[in-house]
């Protein structure tokens, strides 16, 4: 037997076998971890446990809780299975030859829907990786930034994987870990024939491989390629970092210069031709622009990139002809880019590892050979050297000549329109998103655009309108031309995002958001599939409420185009940037989405939890106590779903629409009625205690801005709020279903404990809506005896007893996270 390797945290000497399962070969990094992260008295309590690079089923606890309480919700079934050669099996009609059921299918397609929203992220880290290691040596060191300490160094790669990346090797073993797990998960997802909840268990663990794999590119773009990080900052100094300089939109192109835009996943072609302007000297004569992941890593390093569009637009973009080279990566949507950058005499280069069609790889042609063949009329090539790619795209766009304007003409537009057939309305009907397409075509006849235009600020570019027009009226052309007609106005100003937030950040925040002074906060992810304006109310009315708000992905740059003519800012202008109430904090692009939801951070100082290998101590808290949640508004891409399962399985609700909620298949959602859900266990008795039901959902579709807001509110109520926090939630709550519904909240009475707990502006009515509508016995504004949900009246002091947890006192879901002294002795 090996000799014991002892950790000392604290004053107590920890055999490090009894924490982590098999520590072979990580011994040191393990022992620097338990003596640098575990807090003493958490470990004597509560023990101790490192889930070291663990497989789904490792950390299947805290899923299982999670998939106990909301259980999956399947929409538009699909009853057939056509996975293996001895299909296809009629599901409907009973099991497939594997056993496979019905309802377990729905789980096994759930499954590969997450793993899709995972491959793109992965392949892109990897290259990025692969790229990293030829420029320096593997055991470069890397750091997001000199104020992170051991707990907050890289949380979205240690909660998981448990590795303390240090060095490049460090990062590239995790990296290995996360493409290992994905690949188990792609085979489960056409081999498993497992419970439904077996497969969203492990969808959950894919979303936290997602946030591992953003985590390493994050930790890449920072530490080796000049990437700007809030954590370099002194905090006095993070309130206005970075300032919101960066000027975005059609109206903010230079004309007369040369325009290369970079579109998709893959920032490196774009770092590589910069690069090369700047040792040229001609930085200041090309434009450069960007769409989607890439330009919002650009203007982390070349603030004068101009993004013009969300990934989910780029066609659209492309398609109006401003760009004189298109260099496009894969992204988090499929792009047929060549034929897009062909209708209007762009030139394309494809950097992807796969052809684009039928095209011949040029990657090793002569730099020279493959300028001159696109300068002499060839479209596009394809070049998987992004190093070459970039210089290409700099002599191309210095050399390129293009005929000016592609733009359908007003004239073409309007006869076009005349062309179609009266009182039709097959592309409304069509439209995922439900824009009054036909409405505009009728007065676009008579010469009107306004209605265009607003079809415009809706319209993603999926063609479903033009496609089914039995006039074949071209509507994208038109829609092109609409926004082109706006191009000049579109002209704003957006923070770059900042990267990583710290824990010593967070804790200037941390007693305002525990006690409810701050009343939620929240996290906006948003892909473009929504209208442009929505995004951004979300945002300004959470800031109103109070709220602390994050952004990353596209959701910055749609976010940033809102301007105020009252106080004559745009939305970035008009809030500071650090972690506090009513901030807006732009944390950069997708890869940032690993560091944009950081509520799970507080509970290293908190409660003592190690931010490795934590996840399930992690979600329940944050589930049972944390007053934070997502909303996705716009997730076309499968990388949102992912996204979604990722952060729901470290404890946040998350909010999906608009079209959205109608596009997904599978929601995890609570039944606030169905009482057998609602518990927890007591920290001091070791009982099972009935709770309310809060928060009432975990991953939950809606339809309205106004249906977000109202179920964020309801998301934050949690079953450790204490009552100043209960308060605020109500009171928010109460103010926005008022406020859009004229009414109060249906369920508001299952959430109540004390008096003391009731909104002050509100508690009059509320005491006495208890009493006549409830049952509830009263006194005045004081409640004295409570009708508990089984019916029985009692006070007070035996309704806290009996229902909801007392403030202040510990409770979990978790057997593995009671106290040492009484794990062994629940009672159920």
């Amino acid at each position: 037997m090996e000799d014991k390797r002892i950790a000392q945290v604290g004053s107590l000497e920890v055999d490090i076998r009894e924490v982590v399962r098999d520590p072979r070969g990580m011994e040191d990094q393990i022992q620097e971890i338990m003596e640098n992260d575990f807090v003493e008295g958490r470990h004597s309590n509560f023990g101790g446990w490192i889930t070291l690079l663990p497989d789904a089923a490792d950390v299947a606890e805290l899923d299982r809780s999670f998939l106990s309480k909301y259980p999956p919700l399947y929409s538009q079934q699909q009853e057939v299975c056509t996975d293996c050669p001895s299909g296809p099996c009629n599901l409907k009609e009973g099991q497939g030859v594997c056993g496979l059921e019905l309802e377990s299918y729905q789980g096994r397609l759930s499954l590969r829907k997450a793993c899709r929203g995972c491959v793109s992220q992965m392949v892109a880290t990897r290259e990025l990786m692969n790229h990293a290691l030829k420029l320096w040596p593997e055991d470069t060191p890397v750091s997001m930034g000199d104020i992170l300490s051991i707990s907050d160094h890289a949380p979205a790669v240690t909660v998981l994987s448990g590795i303390y990346p240090k060095t490049l090797k460090d990062l590239n073993k995790a990296l290995s870990y996360g493409e290992a797990q994905l690949a188990k998960l792609f085979q489960a997802s056409y081999c498993g024939t497992a419970p439904a909840t077996e497969f969203e268990s492990m969808v959950l663990h894919a979303g936290s491989v997602l946030l591992l794999t953003m985590g390493v590119a994050e930790m890449l773009k920072i530490s080796c390629y000049g990437f700007i990080s809030a954590a370099n900052q002194e905090l006095e100094e993070i309130e206005q970092f970075p300032p919101p300089k960066v000027a975005a939109g059609w109206g903010s192109i230079e004309s007369g210069k040369p325009v290369i835009a970079f579109v998709g996943d893959d920032f490196l072609p774009a770092w590589c031709a910069i690069d090369r302007l700047k040792r040229d000297g001609s930085l200041e004569q090309v434009e450069i622009c960007g769409i989607g992941a890439a330009g919002d890593d650009i203007i982390r390093f070349y603030d004068r990139c101009r993004i013009v569009a969300p990934m989910v637009r780029a066609a659209k973009a492309i398609r109006n002809g401003v760009f004189d080279v298109v260099v496009a990566s894969p992204g988090c949507i499929p792009l047929d880019v060549l034929s897009e950058a062909a209708r209007v005499d762009s030139k394309a280069i494809w950097v992807g590892h796969y052809a684009p069609g039928e095209m011949a790889d040029s990657t090793d042609d002569p730099v020279d050979k493959i300028v001159e063949a696109l300068v002499s009329g060839q479209k596009a090539v394809w070049i998987r050297d992004v190093e070459k790619a970039g210089e290409v795209a700099v002599k191309v766009a210095q050399k390129v000549q293009r005929k000016g304007d592609y733009v359908i003409s007003d004239a073409e537009a309007v006869k076009q329109a005349k062309n179609h057939k009266k009182d039709c309305d097959v592309c409304s009907m069509e439209c995922p998103v439900g824009l009054p397409v036909s409405k505009a075509v009728r007065q676009l006849a008579e010469g009107n655009w306004e209605a265009f235009f607003e079809v415009e600020r809706g319209c993603n570019f999926c063609g479903a309108c033009e496609a089914a027009c039995p006039s074949n009226v071209q509507l994208r052309d038109i829609i092109v031309a609409a926004e082109r007609k706006q191009a000049a106005a579109e002209k704003y100003v957006m923070r770059p995002g900042r990267g990583p937030i710290s824990i010593t950040e967070l804790l200037q925040s941390a007693f305002a958001v525990g006690w409810g002074s701050i009343p939620a906060m929240v996290t906006i992810f948003g892909c473009g599939d929504a209208h442009k304006d929505e995004l951004a109310w979300l945002a300004d009315e959470l800031l109103a409420s109070g709220c602390m708000v994050f952004v990353a992905g596209c959701a910055g740059a749609e976010i940033a185009r809102t301007f105020s003519d009252m106080k004559k800012k745009y939305l970035f202008e008009q809030y500071p940037a650090t972690c506090a109430a009513r901030n807006l904090v732009n944390c950069g692009s997708c890869s940032a989405i690993s560091q944009a939801v950081p509520m799970y951070l507080m509970l290293r100082p908190s409660g003592g939890i190690p931010l490795y290998g934590s996840i399930p101590p992690l979600g329940d808290s944050i589930n049972l106590g944390g007053a934070q949640s997502v909303i996705i508004w716009g997730a076309l891409p499968d990388r949102m779903y992912a996204t979604a399962a990722a952060w729901a399985r470290l404890g946040s609700t998350v909010i999906v629409g608009p079209a959205s909620s109608v596009g997904w298949k599978r929601w995890l959602v609570g039944n606030r009625y169905d009482r057998s859900r609602w518990w927890v266990y007591h920290g001091e008795t070791g009982k099972k205690r009935e709770v309310e039901p809060v928060p009432e959902h975990l991953i939950v579709p809606v339809e309205t801005v106004e249906e977000a807001l109202t179920m964020l509110a309801r998301s934050v109520l949690t079953v450790r709020d204490y009552r100043e926090s209960r308060a605020t939630h109500l009171e928010v709550l109460i103010d926005y279903y008022e406020r859009f519904y004229d009414q109060l909240p249906e369920d508001w009475h299952l959430v109540v404990r004390s008096d003391f707990e009731l909104p002050p502006r509100h508690r009059r009515r509320m005491v006495k809506l208890l009493e006549q509508e409830y049952g509830w016995e009263t006194d005045g504004v004081k409640l004295k005896r409570a009708k508990h949900r089984n019916g029985e009246l009692m006070t007070m002091s035996e309704f806290a007893a009996r229902y909801g947890m007392e403030q202040g006192i510990y409770c979990t879901r978790l057997r593995s996270q009671m106290p040492l002294r009484l794990r062994d002795s629940i009672q159920e």
